[in-house]
């Protein structure tokens, strides 16, 4: 920093002070910001590059800069370094604030003059209020001014002018001013924003230390013991499980029916309790691991009812609560907490460990990532590379729109976005926004606090980990002889590609013929029957076109095709399958009514090819297991075919199209 001769500065939460200047520099003071214009500005009349002086407020001080808001409501960040050379003080403020205020107050009321006099001569100016006298705007009192005219082609030429012209442009004027006004009258409120800068920052530590004693005081009150069984020995360690599972996933439990809901919770309770299933998600004697009912929103049908709606407002929340499942030995416990971990319930710390210098990344005045100096210079090299085969393929493809070229995106950082270079600045002092960026290390450092606070009250305010010696997760000794920290989501490594569902459909599918056994049918014909309910609700003037639609329709009097069934007729050049059954006919004494639907091979899975224990593929990789409710209905139908436990409607399909 820039400063004169023998002076140091010495920062506090509200202040600095410049020893041997004999100054103090407080949250509130004012400042005169040289600055320079970045581009044309016609409000102001300044040109690009032009150097000019703004007055700032110090509305918050951080470790290496000073916040300064103008009256017009921007801000600027400027460096301890260069504070000297940047800042200039206004030890009279209040002074120029009066000052701008008499100015703009006398401005408005000049222009208002203006606009009155304007509209005087025409004679279309209006009263303040209600007179017996005829109005100066009346067509009397145009036809007085009309006759006072030498020539009437003026008089209108003078009302073209000031229509078009004068008084849009006095109005424009007037209300530029008015704004100008209303800022510099608003100035003077700055410094109490300032001053309440401490207060708010006091106030959300109160709130982290209220959050903190919650956490540690409030979660053994709400264990409960899913299973009895012999505890851990003493000296076993707590593993911590990062990733944050979902318990539908995890045991597939009323795939058939969307998947599993709170309602469910004491179902999977005795699920989780089978030693092969605890086994695999608690796979330590001591083991913890967060975990909700679903990840995606069931969908449940309401009919629009309010009341039904309400009820699907409650169980959409109650689905989002997240439980923590501890193991300790052959027990269980589970225990409920409306708090959001989040996907991983601690931070991967790993960036922070490996003592290499950090790049973060600025996106709209806050800080969102950071990645090491070595990755920040490899993703350089790759996005010049990628430039400059960008602009070959250009070049050799010059009829072609740059957009087709496959090199027109930029490097990639996972879980970050495309990659440019100028949104990276180095983590260190001489950066303004060191503090954001410790801010977002800060907040890591809380979620891992969050975990060990959650722990250390599970150690000493309940029995779900009993036996144990002292722990004292605050110590790290203590910690790491306690805990392990299993970084199973950040750190996950997958085996292969991603495996691909309708790939394995397709392959299942190329042998399809008549006499197949098939799933998928019966949700076609479902969507199907919804649309024609949703058509038919829409032309019953007794309800008019109701708000809600159906997604699936099974009409009261027709079982459908069946949701395992044979293949009645194949059509193999539209690849099309059709079935075919018999409903109930709605008139009494009638015979029954033949029906069928054609059904696209695209939508069917071969229930014939699938082979037993082929879902597993889906299942064992937790990057298609979150995607169950797309795979799950149709390969664990075939499942159930296979094991008898569900039967086939083949009885249904046992005619050929004879009609």
């Amino acid at each position: 920093m820039t400063t004169p001769e023998n002076t140091l500065i010495n920062t506090t939460a509200d202040a600095f002070v410049v020893e041997g200047d004999d100054s103090q520099v407080k949250l509130g003071d004012w400042y005169w910001v040289k600055s320079v214009a970045s581009w044309d500005d016609a409000k102001t009349g300044r040109k690009k590059g032009d150097h000019y002086e703004w007055l700032g407020c110090a509305v918050k001080l951080g470790s290496n800069y000073v916040l300064l808001k103008s009256v017009a409501g921007g801000a600027a960040r400027v460096h301890f370094d260069h504070f000297w050379e940047t800042l200039r003080r206004e030890l009279h403020p209040q002074s120029v604030l009066d000052a701008e205020v008499s100015k703009w107050q006398q401005t408005a009321k000049h222009l208002i003059e203006e606009i009155h006099d304007v509209t005087r001569r025409l004679g279309v100016s209006q009263p303040a209020g209600n007179t017996n006298t005829a109005l100066p705007g009346s067509p009397g009192n145009a036809l007085v001014v009309m006759s006072a005219q030498v020539e009437p082609k003026v008089y209108e030429q003078a009302l073209v002018t000031a229509k078009q012209k004068t008084l849009p442009a006095l109005h424009e004027q007037l209300k530029l001013a008015h704004e100008e006004l209303a800022c510099w009258m608003k100035a003077a409120t700055l410094p109490l924003e300032a001053a309440i800068t401490p207060m708010k920052e006091t106030i959300a530590t109160i709130d982290d230390r209220l959050f903190s004693l919650g956490l540690y005081a409030g979660l053994a009150e709400s264990a409960v013991r899913c299973c009895e069984g012999q505890p851990a020995p003493a000296d076993a360690r707590l593993h911590v499980m990062q990733r944050r599972l979902y318990m539908d996933e995890e045991c597939l439990l009323k795939y058939e029916a969307g998947g599993m809901e709170f309602a469910n919770l004491g179902e999977f309770d005795r699920w989780m309790c089978k030693p092969e299933n605890r086994d695999r998600i608690l796979p330590h004697p001591r083991t913890l691991v967060a975990m909700r009912v679903r990840r995606l929103a069931k969908e449940r049908e309401t009919h629009g009812r309010p009341l039904a709606e309400f009820i699907k407002f409650q169980q959409e929340q109650a689905d989002k609560f997240t439980y923590l499942y501890v193991r300790n030995g052959d027990a269980v416990w589970r225990i409920t907490t409306e708090l959001d971990f989040g996907e991983i319930i601690f931070p991967d710390s790993s960036i922070y460990l490996t003592g290499e210098p950090l790049m973060m990344k600025r996106s709209a005045g806050s800080i969102t990532a950071f990645i090491t100096t070595r990755e920040y210079d490899a993703l350089v090299r790759e996005h010049d590379e990628n430039e400059a085969k960008h602009a070959a393929w250009l070049s050799a493809n010059p009829d072609e729109h740059r957009f087709r070229s496959p090199f027109r995106e930029s490097a990639h950082i996972p879980g970050v976005g495309y990659f440019h270079a100028y949104e990276w600045e180095p983590f260190d002092k001489n950066s303004v926004f060191f503090d954001d960026g410790m801010a977002l290390v800060n907040a890591d450092i809380k979620e891992f606090n969050r975990v060990a606070v959650i722990i250390q009250g599970l150690f000493d305010r309940s029995e779900v980990l009993h036996p144990h010696p002292v722990v004292q997760t605050w110590v790290p000794e203590s910690f790491a002889r306690a805990v392990v920290l299993v970084n199973d989501g950040t750190a996950a490594l997958y085996d292969g590609e991603k495996p691909d569902f309708e790939k394995f459909r397709a392959e299942l599918n190329a042998t399809l013929d008549e006499g197949s056994v098939v799933v998928g049918q019966e949700r076609v014909w479902m969507m199907r029957e919804a649309e024609k309910e949703n058509a038919r609700r829409d032309r019953d003037r007794r309800t008019g076109a109701p708000e809600y639609r159906y997604e699936l329709y099974r009409p009261y009097d027709d079982s459908g095709p069946g949701r395992v069934t044979q293949i009645a007729e194949w059509r193999p050049r539209a690849r099309t399958a059709v079935f075919y059954w018999e409903k109930e006919s709605r008139q009494y004494g009638k015979p029954r009514v033949r029906k069928s639907v054609s059904v696209s091979a695209a939508d069917l899975l071969n229930v014939s090819a699938y082979r037993p224990g082929d879902f597993l593929r889906f299942f064992s990789d937790p990057r298609t297991r979150a995607e169950y409710l797309e795979w799950a209905p149709l390969l664990l139908a075939a499942e159930d075919w296979h094991a008898g436990i569900v039967r086939d409607s083949t009885r249904h399909n046992s005619m050929r199209k004879n009609y």
